[in-house]
């Protein structure tokens, strides 16, 4: 059984224009409704995600 689900946001999870697509976000909230947990992992800064909060 998946309990959780590691993705890197860069290059992975987000576009070139900093968004999660409208599929990544519709597959997102499935897994997340099935109860599995989503880990957003990054090389970046700590402050630096907090501009792709809104972009």
């Amino acid at each position: 059984m998946i309990k959780a689900i590691a993705l890197d946001m860069d290059n992975t999870l987000l576009n070139s224009q900093k968004q999660i697509s409208p599929l990544n976000q519709q597959v997102l909230k499935k897994l997340h409704q099935q109860g599995i947990q989503i880990i957003l992992c990054s090389g970046r800064a700590f402050g630096a995600l907090e501009l792709l909060k809104n972009p």
